[in-house]
């Protein structure tokens, strides 16, 4: 396969929606990372929007033209849903004030007329 044809198989791909596993395909057969070529199987979510990076450059397309021109679509990752779990009330404890709680009686007081009389 020359340059021009694995140039239009990458503009097909992209053009058709960027599959991700078509991707890894392509990239087998153009790519020149051998570690690539390893690594992106089964790796969507880590990998979705480099591959396309990586295909453009192994077979000589500008992926900063591309993108710019929008031939590129735009590959939005999906963040889980945050579940989130009802809070119980506070419960609030109403504690009297100083003026409303029921006054004690002091002892009667003593009377020391010399200090060491005290306890």
């Amino acid at each position: 396969m020359n340059q021009e044809e694995k140039k239009e198989a990458v503009l097909g791909w992209i053009q058709s929606g960027c599959n991700y596993d078509e991707g890894v395909n392509l990239y087998t057969q153009f790519g020149k990372n051998n570690f690539l070529r390893k690594d992106f199987p089964d790796k969507e979510k880590k990998y979705a929007t480099k591959i396309i990076y990586e295909l453009c450059k192994s077979v000589g397309l500008n992926y900063h033209e591309l993108k710019s021109e929008d031939f590129i679509p735009k590959v939005e990752r999906k963040l889980p849903e945050l579940k989130t779990i009802p809070q119980p009330e506070p419960e609030v404890e109403i504690v009297p004030s100083i003026e409303t709680r029921e006054e004690k009686e002091l002892p009667e007081n003593l009377q020391a007329e010399n200090i060491s009389e005290y306890p």
